[in-house]
């Protein structure tokens, strides 16, 4: 996850996010938002996991499996690579 440039996305403060390259719009809820933010700031899918675990009340195993559905979801969405 790290090192991708995602500058270009738009992420309002509610959870709009806008990517100008395809045009799509999404919206996303907190938590989305949340691990979309650490996405963008290059956080690798360990620190995004334990960012998560500590900011909401969160098993690990479940997150971890969680993260990498959204993960492939951004990705079929080609917002992330």
């Amino acid at each position: 996850m790290a090192g991708q440039n995602l500058s270009h996305l738009a992420l309002s403060d509610d959870g709009f996010l806008f990517d100008p390259t395809s045009g799509h719009t999404y919206t996303l809820n907190s938590v989305g938002a949340f691990i979309l933010r650490k996405i963008i700031e290059k956080y690798s899918f360990d620190q995004i996991v334990a960012a998560v675990i500590e900011e909401y009340d969160v098993s690990e195993d479940i997150f971890s499996r969680d993260l990498e559905q959204f993960y492939h979801f951004l990705s079929e969405q080609e917002i992330v690579s």
